[in-house]
């Protein structure tokens, strides 16, 4: 049978924990993937995963809830949301249509959108908090916060970024933290642990940064509470550098996380 996918436009949209701070980022990586909020909610969730990254390097993996997972399910390829149910578009009442919806009115064109999340990726952007009221979600309150979205759009993926005026520049976040992120100290030896069982499952022992996330995520069992904290690791690159006692290096230059130990 053929999977269809749903639309991830705005304009097809049907009814229905922390922030990185304000500043400029770049849309590193982008993908749908089931997301407990660190063990908070059982089961899964779809999700849209946002990797941001500063001027300074530093990477936060953000999500944005895309649905109930009885309508929606993460593609194989992580890049599109699999229809289940009956809907045709995103749920006009996530975080995921909020995002999306920032991004087209910051300047995105809206044709460009089909079904595949990946489009984003090379975005560099503006990032702002924009403010939720608290509503009723299945009988649960859930409080008022502030999300992340796109206030601007700098440039469009393989665009070059205008020169910003002396002095009106965003600065960018140092060490930002998303909603999967958190003190993750304690996590970084099952962090290690993952990243080399998945590199010695790959072809020559080697992944690019890009796809580690995927391949870690398929390692953990849905009700795992340290997935959300590992996968935010796996993206930093003080973490992918600190592990050369264990056999594995990685080079910036070519985005290569390699696997050389014995």
């Amino acid at each position: 049978m053929t999977e269809e996918y749903i639309s991830l436009r705005p304009s097809d949209a049907v009814k229905g924990g922390g922030v990185i701070a304000e500043g400029d980022y770049e849309i590193t990586d982008a993908k749908f993937i089931p997301f407990d909020y660190g063990g908070t909610v059982s089961p899964a969730v779809p999700s849209l995963a946002i990797e941001f990254t500063n001027a300074d390097g530093a990477s936060s993996l953000q999500c944005y809830s895309a649905g109930d997972g009885r309508n929606v399910a993460p593609s194989a390829d992580f890049k599109r949301l699999r229809k289940v149910g009956s809907s045709g578009g995103l749920n006009d009442s996530t975080n995921a249509y909020l995002f999306m919806s920032s991004l087209i009115t910051a300047g995105f064109p809206e044709d460009q959108i089909s079904n595949d999340i990946s489009v984003v990726i090379g975005v560099k952007c503006q990032v702002i908090h924009q403010a939720l009221q608290a509503r009723d979600i299945k009988g649960k309150t859930v409080a008022a916060r502030t999300i992340p979205v796109i206030g601007k759009i700098h440039s469009m993926p393989g665009e070059k970024e205008k020169p910003k005026k002396s002095g009106t520049a965003s600065k960018a976040a140092a060490a930002p933290k998303g909603n999967g992120a958190a003190d993750t100290t304690q996590l970084q030896p099952k962090a290690a642990e993952i990243l080399v069982t998945v590199l010695k499952a790959a072809e020559g022992n080697q992944l690019d940064k890009k796809k580690l996330t995927s391949a870690a995520f398929q390692k953990f069992p849905a009700n795992d509470p340290d997935r959300a904290g590992v996968l935010n690791l796996l993206i930093q690159d003080a973490f992918l550098n600190s592990l050369g006692d264990l056999g594995v290096i990685y080079d910036a230059n070519s985005s290569l996380v390699m696997y050389v130990g014995g």
